[in-house]
């Protein structure tokens, strides 16, 4: 832990990541701590993937002190290289700031942006799912990613769950997103 300051960022994010896998990132504050306190200094140089990855690490870890400067500082550093992010990417990213419940609204106006112009083509199903998993959880409202999303799902209905596409089709028709249409209706089962 005492090491941590010298990380680079990729060492950064595969200790924090590895950590969490095996549920050490909820009782193992001192290694924490210590991560926490070198990600301010890593941040500028951390390629997307590893911030997304240092947030998911951070999401749900025991030391909300630790957690939120870690957040805080991903809140601030991702909005202006947010273009650089994958959507891949931006579906680790948002999630973390959903399940910590961490106010990012800046973060994910930048993310609900970008996310839609990721999302219009040929979308994973999964990404897509992902990120408006995390907007709903979050109480964040991006009318563009509703819109993307309503058009990857509908060009292959099949690979969403139902409830998944009804709740998409509310939520395009709450906020008057004209691609609610193109959803198709969910019948109950």
């Amino acid at each position: 832990a005492r090491r941590a300051s010298f990380f680079q960022p990729i060492d950064l994010s595969n200790v924090a990541w590895a950590f969490k896998r095996v549920g050490r990132g909820r009782r193992d504050y001192p290694l924490f701590a210590a991560l926490a306190a070198a990600v301010p200094g890593a941040a500028g140089r951390a390629l997307p993937y590893h911030l997304a990855n240092i947030a998911k690490a951070f999401s749900d870890a025991a030391d909300p002190r630790a957690r939120d400067a870690v957040l805080d500082v991903i809140a601030a550093a991702a909005p202006p290289r947010i273009e650089e992010f994958s959507a891949a990417e931006l579906a680790l990213l948002a999630p973390a700031f959903a399940d910590a419940e961490f106010p990012a609204p800046v973060l994910f106006r930048c993310l609900g942006s970008a996310a839609a112009r990721r999302v219009g083509g040929n979308a994973d199903p999964q990404i897509v799912f992902s990120l408006l998993r995390a907007f709903w959880k979050a109480d964040e409202v991006s009318p563009d990613l509703l819109e993307a999303a309503a058009t990857a799902c509908s060009r292959r209905p099949q690979d969403y769950d139902p409830e998944f596409l009804g709740k998409l089709r509310t939520e395009c028709e709450r906020l008057g997103v004209g691609a609610a249409d193109l959803i198709p209706a969910v019948r109950p089962t």
